[in-house]
């Protein structure tokens, strides 16, 4: 599973942007974790975004990533 995810990151971040620094890469990265917990529904998860997900089956709370 972490494979997927991490070609993912490359796929929506590494490969699609040029960074001008560490701190660019960071906000970038911040961003799309934060649209993959909060935003992109997965079918793995019965079309629940991951924040919903561990909401409803595990009472846990996310926060969203400050950089």
């Amino acid at each position: 599973m972490i494979e997927r995810f991490n070609g993912k990151i490359k796929k929506n971040v590494l490969r699609k942007y040029l960074f001008s620094d560490v701190g660019d890469l960071k906000e970038k990265l911040a961003e799309y974790i934060n649209d993959y917990n909060f935003t992109i529904r997965l079918k793995w998860l019965g079309y629940k975004t991951t924040v919903d997900y561990l909401k409803t089956n595990f009472n846990y709370t996310i926060q969203r990533i400050v950089i």
